[in-house]
């Protein structure tokens, strides 16, 4: 069984990518030219993913409670000798409780030009989404390449007035190629486009309703624009962007096996208001930068010691729709590492210690208000993951742990401040301004039975609070996932 380490919570900033930004984990983008190296044989997997998160521990405009479902069949077959097709498709659902006004899914993205109203309410999400891949080997097992296509389309609605309904379209195409030098360096490159669009349209005003909502336009940390709204408004929002991905692994040298992987990404977020007259709302230009190093080195035995780093950075800029000047910056660094032990007590059961740890810092200046936040922070923790293979048929792990993340001597800048920075961005400096304490309990078990029929279940629990200026939040998380899986 692969092994499920918190590694992958500190990757997610780096690996993140599309799923990131829409909140569908499955939307990962991986060299695909590799696929073909990891084949092991046709197979057919249906699953459903539960997850559901309670608590107040959360930003401003996220949702008190959310519970989804995501149920997906997916599969991996060679039609031809020296090919590997791959692809899945999905339908997932959301119940999103006392959402905040804000009407877009993502509004932590960095982006400051949002459309909000009046009303705090519930919403209900529906949609599809499926990913198709192809990798091909040519020469002699050499050269690598593989493409990749993901596409989403879901629609939110709001269930009180003005009810906006929000409709989502995301698209992601993945290049790949790779090249194995010898029997022990292979390289790779990959390149994605990501187009990802959100349309909200809120109901029309009518008389016999005897209401009239009151609408937010949104630009930056104050001081949003308020107006009442007599007819039905409508914001699209575009985030159109490119990836490129340089990944080599070394086998046999000074370490067992050696793992680098770089990644640069560059963007930019538009939005507008109407429908048949767009009326500019604002854009951001983006751009990102991470890399990945792990060494893994054989010990006494079979056991193994792995290192791992991993440096993220992002840097965001904002044009005012009407000034055409900037106006607000947005500007994050992650560096961190991690050391994993593999300990193999006896030929059925292992023992993995791991310890990790990251410094980093958010800075957002809003340069029209004249507001700036500065918080630098450390993370650090560690699990104790316990593997067991009593029997030919059945794999385990347990994993037990913990993070702390102490803030540093951070910053808060702003002056003739009103009701907006009081009410949404004062809870939202509290929240990055204070320390954080989260523990989890993972298990994840497979099961083979008749032949190459696998069932496949992982459960997870998260446990988070923090305490700070009189007050205490926690947030709870419990997911699982049940997966039958066929192999030839």
């Amino acid at each position: 069984m692969k092994r499920i380490f918190i590694w992958m919570l500190l990757l997610s900033a780096a690996y993140g990518q599309v799923a990131d930004y829409i909140g569908i984990s499955t939307a990962y983008e991986s060299n695909p030219a590799w696929r073909i190296c990891d084949f092991l044989g046709d197979f057919q997997r249906l699953g459903i993913e539960l997850e559901n998160q309670k608590g107040d521990f959360g930003q401003v405009f996220e949702p008190d409670n959310l519970f989804n479902i995501n149920t997906i069949a997916e599969g991996e077959k060679q039609l031809f000798k020296k090919g590997v097709f791959s692809g899945y498709v999905a339908y997932h659902r959301q119940k999103l409780g006392n959402k905040l006004w804000v009407h877009h899914r993502n509004p932590y993205i960095g982006f400051p030009f949002l459309l909000a109203d009046s009303s705090t309410g519930d919403l209900e999400l529906n949609g599809i989404h499926w990913q198709l891949g192809y990798s091909h080997s040519l020469l002699e097992n050499k050269l690598f390449l593989g493409s990749q296509l993901f596409y989403n389309v879901d629609e939110e609605m709001k269930e009180v007035f003005p009810k906006p309904i929000i409709k989502h379209r995301d698209l992601a195409l993945s290049l790949g190629t790779g090249y194995r030098f010898g029997g022990f360096v292979q390289t790779g490159l990959n390149y994605t486009y990501f187009d990802l669009e959100e349309l909200a349209a809120t109901s029309k005003y009518s008389l016999d309703q005897d209401k009239t909502p009151i609408f937010f336009k949104v630009r930056g940390l104050d001081n949003p624009i308020i107006f009442r709204g007599e007819t039905s408004e409508e914001r699209k929002q575009t985030f159109v962007g490119h990836n490129l991905q340089l990944d080599s692994k070394i086998s046999g040298l000074w370490a067992k096996e050696t793992k680098l992987w770089g990644e640069f990404e560059m963007g930019r977020i538009e939005a507008v208001d109407g429908g048949a007259y767009p009326i500019d709302q604002g854009r951001m230009e983006t751009r990102k930068l991470a890399f990945f190093a792990e060494a893994t080195f054989s010990l006494a035995g079979k056991s193994e010691l792995a290192f791992r780093a991993l440096g993220v950075r992002r840097f965001y800029t904002a044009d005012h729709p009407d000034l055409k000047i900037e106006v607000f910056e947005y500007k994050s660094e992650k560096l961190g590492g991690e050391l994993e032990l593999l300990l193999p007590l006896n030929p059925h059961l292992a023992m993995v210690p791991k310890l990790f740890g990251s410094s980093q810092f958010l800075k957002r200046e809003d340069k029209f208000n004249g507001i700036l936040d500065y918080f630098p922070s450390g993370t650090w923790g560690g699990s104790l993951e316990i593997e067991y293979t009593g029997f030919s048929k059945l794999n385990q792990s347990l994993e037990p742990g913990y993070s702390m993340t102490k803030i540093g001597d951070k910053k808060i800048f702003a002056y003739n401040t009103g009701w907006y920075y009081n009410q949404v961005t004062a809870e939202e400096e509290i929240f990055y301004g204070t320390d954080r304490l989260t523990y989890w309990l993972k298990y994840a078990v497979s099961y083979r039975f008749k032949n190459n029929r696998y069932i496949l279940v992982d459960i997870r629990y998260q446990f988070s609070d923090q305490a700070d200026n009189g007050y205490f939040k926690d947030a709870r998380e419990l997911s699982a996932g049940l997966k039958l899986e066929i192999r030839k």
